[in-house]
């Protein structure tokens, strides 16, 4: 692909207001002229009413946290982008008897909801984010390439290193990593703090040279041998692959090895893909059997058939039926645990619709029967915002309305929210839901947009961090303009916006990013915009800009070629963003 700058024009109009201007890739100059025609036009006084997300609880009082996707294989063979169900560990993590949740969603964000019901009658009310993210590190050359979002971690809460009544936390993500993730609390205030800039401290090698061996990994730590060690069974959801392993551990409680030296396939995935398997002796017969989700929405059953611990066999399993089914939507992965003090092995059951269900065990030791399917519920604390049309949606499998776009996310793709809490939260504002709030002066709307940084309403996990000294990821935040519009080479337009700030905010700035060309060897993605000043009062923007590619004679351009664009705002700081009427039109030409 052959990226050139384009000669960008820009030139600002003060208008009575004050402003700092610097144009990227840009030359000045003057033009005069009436704008034509409206190319994009965003004043806020359109917008729809949705759940706020950071609860982790929907309007409808269901359990629900932050979807996420990647490509995966399908029965066809094709490689689509996939959306993946989020994952369920069960554990008791603030001592007081009764066992919380925590939720690791396809995103890679990790909830805390504790319980504050009875041995008996569980209770959850609002999910806490925990300072956990293992997606892109600052240090890759510890970490290595991979995603930055969109980890589709797959965890369990296990007292991994026999410290007592205080479960850690084992996680295995989409791209082959496995880490281990230890509580440095006490019993009673969990301490799950992950630094980003190093993750390989956090990393546990499944091969001795320490490459990766396959994908989408979910573990399961059980002491399978019998031994003081936790050994580990494995779901790899590689395609064609899709089976299950068990790893003898040859390491120490605090430092556990698994590699090749110890890994026995165990279960084949016989046509099964994405299994998440748990161990749970479901027939009461003493020996450790596994059940798992997979891609088509199953949970599967295998029975432990072996003679001799040491070389384990299973049946060829088979699809369990609850409450009547037998399948529970795509992805389906599965957590064994006790909510209501039957001590029987009950279910919760997660699909990529992002539903989290409870499947009671009403029989016995060694005859489960399962005859409901109950929705996990909670309490939204916040309420609902007004999330502004044709902002905020970066991507077509981000529809909660989120935003935080990194500096790549130039034509939309949108790579992800950065990692840290608190995190962002876009909001279009007006003066019934914010009190004293005024529109621009001598203008009929009343609406704004408002981007501001989530309050942080932790208990448990209260800890807020960002990654410091990665410019991609120091405390940036990103506002998008999602629909898509076009522009033409060679043809000034006039944008402006009204814009005001409080709070602590450093280098705002307006980008407008192109992408034009016939195939890939003749494929340009140029960039312009500018820093601008913002304060408690609004300030009208006004800049005349253009796109003129540098001249090239090996290529056919046409002086009046369509440029796809995307338009974004950024900024440093936690502070709150105001903007209004945002417009970019096409400019008459002078008389």
């Amino acid at each position: 692909m052959i990226l050139r700058n384009p000669v960008l024009s820009i030139r600002r109009r003060f208008c009575g207001y004050s402003c700092l201007g610097v144009c990227l890739f840009g030359l000045v100059f003057s033009l005069s002229g009436l704008r034509a025609e409206d190319i994009l036009k965003s004043n806020f006084e359109s917008s729809v009413a949705k759940d706020n997300p950071w609860s982790g609880v929907n309007g409808a009082g269901l359990i629900t946290v932050i979807p996420g996707s990647q490509p995966a294989v399908d029965n066809e063979g094709k490689t689509l982008n996939t959306t993946f169900a989020p994952s369920v560990a069960v554990g008791d993590l603030n001592g007081d008897g009764l066992p919380d949740l925590v939720i690791a969603d396809p995103k890679g964000y990790f909830w805390f909801f504790p319980n504050s019901g009875t041995l008996t009658v569980p209770k959850f009310t609002f999910g806490e984010i925990m300072p956990v993210w293992l997606g892109s590190a600052s240090n890759e050359a510890d970490y290595g390439e991979g995603g930055c979002d969109n980890v589709i971690p797959r965890l369990q809460l296990v007292d991994a290193n026999g410290d007592g009544k205080k479960p850690d936390l084992l996680v295995g993500n989409y791209s082959g990593r496995l880490f281990y993730i230890p509580n440095r609390g006490s019993a009673s205030n969990p301490d799950f703090r992950v630094s980003p800039g190093n993750l390989s401290e956090y990393m546990i090698k499944t091969r001795k040279d320490g490459l990766l061996w396959c994908n989408f990994l979910a573990p399961c730590l059980c002491k399978w041998f019998g031994a003081n060690l936790f050994d580990m069974i494995m779901g790899d959801g590689s395609y064609s692959a899709n089976s299950i392993y068990l790893y003898a551990n040859h390491g120490d409680p605090t430092r556990p090895i698994f590699n090749e030296d110890g890994m026995t396939k165990i279960i084949p995935g016989m046509g099964r893909e994405h299994l998440t398997p748990a161990v749970v002796d479901w027939n009461n017969d003493g020996k450790p059997d596994i059940i798992a989700g997979e891609r088509l929405g199953y949970i599967n059953l295998f029975l432990n058939t072996s003679t001799d611990e040491k070389t384990p066999t299973f049946d060829e399993g088979k699809h369990l039926t609850i409450a009547g089914k037998d399948q529970f939507g795509d992805m389906t992965a599965v957590t064994v645990c006790d909510l209501t003090g039957n001590k029987l092995p009950n279910l919760i059951i997660s699909n990529n619709k992002g539903e989290i269900f409870y499947a009671q065990n009403t029989g016995k030791l060694g005859a489960p029967v399962f005859n409901t399917l109950t929705p996990m519920i909670g309490k939204n604390p916040f309420p609902q915002i007004l999330r502004p049309i044709g902002w905020g949606d970066y991507s077509p499998n981000n529809p909660s309305g989120l935003s935080g776009i990194p500096w790549e996310s130039l034509n939309g793709a949108g790579v992800g929210i950065p990692y840290g809490v608190p995190y962002e939260l876009l909001v279009c504002t007006n003066a019934s839901v914010e009190p004293g709030f005024t529109p621009p002066p001598n203008t009929p709307f009343k609406n704004a947009l408002r981007y501001y940084v989530q309050p942080n309403k932790n208990v448990y996990f209260p800890q807020t961090y960002y990654p410091s000294g990665d410019p991609l990821f120091d405390d940036r935040h990103g506002i998008h303009y999602s629909s898509g519009f076009a522009l033409k080479e060679g043809t000034p337009y006039h944008v402006s916006f009204w814009v005001r700030s409080n709070g602590p905010i450093r280098n705002l700035a307006y980008h407008i990013a192109g992408d034009w060309g016939n195939d890939t060897e003749n494929y340009e993605h140029p960039t312009m915009g500018s820093t601008i000043s913002a304060s408690n009062g609004w300030t009208k923007i006004e800049e005349t800009v253009q796109f003129d590619w540098q001249k090239d004679p090996n290529k056919q351009k046409s002086p009046h070629a369509q440029v796809g664009v995307t338009l974004w705002f950024d900024f440093n700081g936690q502070g709150n963003i105001y903007l209004d009427d945002v417009t970019i039109s096409e400019e008459a030409p002078p008389p």
